[in-house]
């Protein structure tokens, strides 16, 4: 059986285990994160700190997501030193580090990101974000050694959602959009596109519910936030 079809029968086993629908009712659990702004495809989120158990792989875009999502679909099924079964949650994210060089449950979205413009496969890291309950010094420790366990810490992100295929060719086409996004509201970049898709594959492509995440600095979003929580508190 080809890398992919193994990657998709073993993406469908996950998610028909939690009961996770193709017409997109979904039942896994997504980080903490809070909506700043929010413009028909377009949301700036505010992201809690969590956990995930990451891979990284030199090989293409569709290679490098196969291999990564069978050894962390390991790490979750009991490839760690409890034994452990985890609870699955969203997402699954992935992004290319370049040549040279993120627990238990699954999240509901995979991520993916190129971060160099280098020729060439590069390096390709997959994460599984943990459920909340894990913290870095509670999640079970990997058993093999090509998958690490790693806090991603809060972060301000910019997301655009789509429909459709989860190609490369569609994220990168959706990775342009988004920066133009930004660059028409006057945000800065603070790291690479990450791809997310929340789906298992044999979900109608119209029906799929992907994204595209970028880090983002700007002074106006620590204003928002304060105004939230203040709005928040006053209820």
């Amino acid at each position: 059986m080809k890398p992919f079809l193994l990657s998709a029968f073993a993406f469908a086993l996950l998610f028909a285990s939690i009961g996770c629908s193709v017409f997109g009712i979904r039942t896994v659990d997504e980080p903490g994160h809070v909506v700043l702004e929010s413009d028909g495809d377009f949301e700036l989120r505010e992201y809690e700190s969590f956990v995930v158990a990451r891979t990284s792989v030199e090989e293409s875009y569709d290679d490098a997501g196969s291999i990564s999502f069978r050894r962390l679909f390991r790490y979750i099924s009991g490839e760690n030193v409890r034994e452990e079964s985890i609870a699955m949650t969203a997402p699954v994210l992935q992004q290319n580090r370049g040549a040279s060089g993120e627990k238990i449950a699954m999240t509901a979205t995979v991520l993916q990101q190129r971060v160099t413009d280098d020729e060439g496969p590069g390096r390709w890291e997959m994460s599984f974000v943990l459920p909340a309950e894990y913290s870095i010094e509670t999640a079970p420790l990997p058993t093999d050694p090509k998958v690490r366990l790693e806090v991603v810490p809060a972060r301000t992100v910019a997301v655009l959602r789509y429909r459709g295929s989860l190609s490369e060719e569609s994220y990168s086409a959706h990775v342009t959009k988004l920066a133009q996004r930004l660059a028409a509201r006057g945000y800065e970049a603070s790291s690479a596109p990450r791809s997310a898709g929340y789906d298992p594959p044999w979900t109608i492509p119209q029906l799929r519910r992907n994204e595209i995440h970028i880090n983002v600095h700007n002074p106006a979003v620590g204003a928002r936030r304060a105004e939230l929580s203040a709005s928040t508190l006053s209820r």
